[in-house]
């Protein structure tokens, strides 16, 4: 399933059109770092959100990080490209 979703990503890019993003609400963190322990891909998720990094190629926006996250800090988000 992978590979369709980075077609997907160089197709829907140079048409603007909408994409699944990960959003997060740094302030509502408490740096539990439930996120860590769940993401597949070992990305620091929890310094990416204290940061306001966005979620960049690497992340495979599975949503385990999602699911982990007590306090419901990660969200989905549909955006648009600038």
């Amino acid at each position: 399933m992978a590979p369709f979703m980075v077609l997907g990503t160089k197709v829907r890019k140079p048409l603007h059109l909408p994409g699944l993003h990960i959003k997060a609400e740094k302030e509502q963190c408490i740096s539990c770092k439930a996120c860590n322990k769940k993401c597949p891909m070992s990305l620091d998720v929890c310094a990416m959100v204290k940061d306001g990094q966005e979620f960049g190629s690497e992340c495979i926006q599975c949503g385990e990080c999602v699911d982990a996250c007590p306090k419901k800090v990660l969200k989905y988000s549909m955006n648009k490209e600038k």
